[in-house]
């Protein structure tokens, strides 16, 4: 009997201690600038997911905003997790690029896609990527392709990074705006 409770309790303290370092996996609060694309390779090579995911880094992307490049990780990361849990996809693709105007974050699955109706809309994480998007004054896109799957894109504008740039500078309010949204994670 006490060699039982022994190894019961030696399994809920392995138990116990394996849920905090997946949870310290999953958060990850030190995503800047030059750290996001090393970031989410991490995120992408973690064996915890269920569906296999790829990282896909155009060229031509750059990002300088420490805060932007940490909210743009955590719209990723909540994504992925989504559909890990629901998307009953094959594969997830998080792809990062420059366009004309900005910048794009993508993330898209094969599986079985969202209706943008009344379920979505309840759901926090999709509350949670929106804000963070806004915030940024970027714009948070989901949307189901005909094909099937889900595409997740935060569109960030490039006159959007240069003034953050500018407003780090003077009164802190996107620092802190940004370490307000981190806390919620």
């Amino acid at each position: 009997e006490v060699s039982d409770i022994e190894k019961i309790a030696q399994l809920v303290n392995q138990a116990a201690s394996d849920m905090r370092d997946l949870s310290r996996a999953l958060h990850q609060s030190d995503v800047d600038a030059a750290k996001l694309a090393a970031a989410l390779q991490d995120l992408v090579d973690r064996e915890i997911w269920r569906v296999p995911c790829r990282l896909e880094v155009k060229p031509s992307f750059h990002i300088e905003d420490d805060a932007a490049a940490a909210q743009l990780y955590r719209i990723a990361r909540e994504a992925v997790i989504n559909a890990n849990k629901h998307a009953q996809a094959r594969e997830i693709v998080i792809r990062l690029e420059r366009l004309p105007r900005g910048m794009v974050l993508r993330i898209t699955d094969d599986g079985v896609g969202c209706s943008n109706g009344p379920k979505l809309a309840r759901g926090l994480g999709f509350h949670i990527m929106n804000y963070r998007a806004q915030v940024m004054g970027g714009r948070l896109d989901i949307e189901s392709p005909k094909r099937g799957g889900t595409r997740v894109s935060c569109y960030l504008p490039n006159k959007v990074v240069q003034s953050r740039k500018k407003e780090n500078a003077g009164s802190g309010l996107p620092g802190k705006i940004a370490n307000a949204l981190a806390a919620l994670i």
